[in-house]
């Protein structure tokens, strides 16, 4: 006898939670996924609430603080968008004028973005006829975006698509276990009846699907007349290793995201770890996140009308402590002849441009005798002066901004062309300290 014709003596039972699980919302997009799988909700949510939470202020020229338009009410929804959608789409309201009077969030699911001309349009499906222009001559869209290494116009590469796959495989572990348990815990079978007829096994697969099928009859007597052998298909839940496989997926999604796990799904070993981890969050991951949002929200929005953003980050009570033990170092490095200025730059104090200014002005010519006398005062004054510039353009080339004029009456007029040029094609903190490291010879 043919092995074909041996199985058509069995019965295959194909348990309810199969059938449910293959029926199952699909993670197939960034969307879905935060519809369906809690870990990415909740990473979502926790960045989309550190940027909202984090205060700013809005500084016209005089340095007067003015939020005309209460970004603030839009933080939490551009760091979500971006976070999902990979880009964040705030319609700016004008009046007749030109003058702006209000922003909009725009759903970053419902757009699509198109460039021809060298101009971006923007158009909303709910909408339909209406577009709008990022041009020369308009500018109707604050626009920002995920970085994308193949593109720089379209919607960039979102932390939820990177972890898109991870996202899946932790959905579909906790959809099997679900359905598995909810239909009885019930494998899938193959019942071998001896001398059943067609009619014989119709019966018993009925009488199966309905005996064992379901939580309800999990632990149900099924009494049956003649001798069957029923053998699983379906492999043991612990040969499967969900939990190993559940726990890499969500080291991934954590990494995607930036967050530690122990912030994300684990608790701490202890409340210093905690707190260890939660400061590393904010420092390598939420900063960065500022400075990005920082620079977007200025060129776009803020410096074309007058005014400037800075957030403040350090003002939370996750750097109190941080900021505690830097003060003690300021007032060593004061205490041992630094200047102050030169002190806090090394020490990494982020102020506005404005703040640099207030600060030298207020402290006196007298603080601190830079200049000396003798030939060795001289270097060691030049030396000093040149260290602050360079933390002065380390800083700002780390944050992204434009160099600009390092005044000093103690660099000499040559030196200090010299560094100012070399410095035009500096990128990095190491091109700066290049430039800096070349001169330390200069007679």
């Amino acid at each position: 006898m043919s092995i074909l014709r041996d199985f058509t003596k069995s019965i295959t039972q194909i348990p309810g939670w199969t059938d449910s699980l293959v029926s199952q919302a699909e993670v197939t997009t960034p969307a879905r996924a935060y519809a369906l799988v809690p870990v990415i909700r909740r990473a979502v949510r926790l960045r989309a609430d550190a940027v909202a939470g984090t205060p700013y202020i809005v500084e016209n020229a005089s340095g007067e603080v003015s939020d005309l338009w209460n970004i603030g009410a839009l933080l939490w929804d551009i760091e979500a968008s971006l976070l999902i959608a990979g880009a964040a789409y705030i319609l700016i309201i004008r009046d007749r004028r030109g003058r702006v009077i209000g922003l909009q969030r725009i759903n970053p699911q419902s757009v699509t973005v198109e460039y021809r001309d060298g101009a971006t349009y923007f158009q909303q499906a709910a909408i339909g006829s209406t577009v709008w222009v990022n041009s020369a001559e308009r500018h109707d869209m604050l626009y920002i975006r995920e970085y994308d290494p193949s593109q720089d116009v379209y919607p960039g590469v979102s932390a939820t698509a990177t972890a898109l796959e991870d996202a899946a495989v932790s959905h579909y572990a906790s959809a099997m276990l679900a359905q598995y348990y909810r239909y009885g815990a019930q494998p899938a079978l193959i019942a071998f009846v001896e001398g059943a007829t067609p009619a014989d096994k119709r019966e018993l697969r009925s009488r199966l699907s309905r005996s064992v099928s379901g939580i309800r009859n999990a632990f149900r007597t099924l009494v049956l007349s003649r001798k069957i052998v029923l053998d699983k298909i379906t492999p043991p839940l612990k040969e499967l290793v969900i939990p190993e496989i559940d726990s890499t997926a969500l080291a991934h999604i954590s990494t995607a995201y930036g967050i530690p796990e122990t912030m994300l799904y684990e608790s701490a070993a202890n409340r210093a770890t905690a707190e260890s981890h939660r400061l590393t969050f904010w420092q390598d991951t939420i900063r960065p996140r500022l400075m990005e949002l920082e620079r977007s929200l200025n060129d776009q929005l803020y410096n074309p009308n007058g005014l400037a953003l800075h957030f403040q980050p350090e003002q939370l009570s996750v750097f109190q402590r941080d900021e505690t033990e830097r003060s003690g170092a300021l007032l060593t490095l004061c205490n041992a002849g630094v200047p102050l200025q030169l002190a806090m730059e090394i020490l990494g104090y982020d102020l506005t441009d404005m703040q640099w200014s207030q600060l030298a002005q207020a402290i006196p010519d007298d603080v601190i005798d830079t200049a000396g006398d003798g030939e060795q005062d001289k270097r060691a004054a030049l030396s000093a002066e040149l260290r602050r510039w360079r933390v002065f353009a380390e800083r700002r080339v780390r944050d992204g901004r434009k160099l600009r004029e390092f005044r000093s009456d103690i660099i000499p007029a040559v030196l200090h062309a010299a560094i100012s040029g070399a410095l035009e094609t500096a990128k990095t903190t190491d091109d700066v300290r290049r430039v800096f490291a070349a001169m330390e010879d200069y007679p």
